[in-house]
């Protein structure tokens, strides 16, 4: 029991937490170059913060299917037992990623920060490497040909409007 509750705490709190407000909180922080646009242009005030808030509802989204559907969470320390390809998932393999990224963007919109923007490129380009190199060939070991169909019929990062059709 004390597991699930560390495992959960670190999905929900420790990891999307620091990647989506401690990190950026000490890159504008230290960049100190930064202006909040709502005093300057509301339109991209609102922008930005419709950015956040979808990819906090894509994160909470997901998060709660590797729990309820893969009966697990996003920590190592207890990862979904069951492949998860229902909800945001039939339409996207990484959609906790697309979140992230989402997230950061519309920060970096609101705050006008060019280290914001770079941040989120880092992040997309070590998770592609990541992905690819190191979770899929995982998860191709945990789930086998399961995953391998789809992985073939599900795109990484950017959805596919018509959701995979189950054989």
């Amino acid at each position: 029991m004390k597991g699930l509750i560390v495992s959960h705490f670190i999905s929900i709190i420790i990891l999307p937490f620091n990647v989506i407000v401690t990190i950026p909180f000490i890159i504008l922080f230290f960049s100190k170059e930064y202006k909040v646009l709502y005093i300057y242009q509301p339109q991209s005030f609102l922008i930005g913060l419709s950015l956040i808030f979808l990819g906090i509802v894509i994160l909470a989204s997901t998060i709660k299917s590797f729990d309820s559907v893969g009966k697990g969470t996003l920590s190592p320390l207890n990862p979904p037992k069951k492949i998860v390809t229902t909800g945001l998932y039939k339409y996207i393999r990484h959609p906790m990623i697309s979140g992230v990224i989402l997230t950061i963007l519309g920060e970096s919109i609101i705050f006008q920060s060019q280290y914001l923007l770079i941040f989120v490129l880092i992040f997309l380009i070590v998770n592609v490497i990541y992905l690819r190199f190191i979770e899929e060939p995982s998860l191709i070991k945990r789930f086998g040909i399961q995953y391998i169909e789809y992985q073939q019929n599900v795109p990484s990062f950017i959805p596919r409007f018509k959701p995979r059709n189950k054989k």
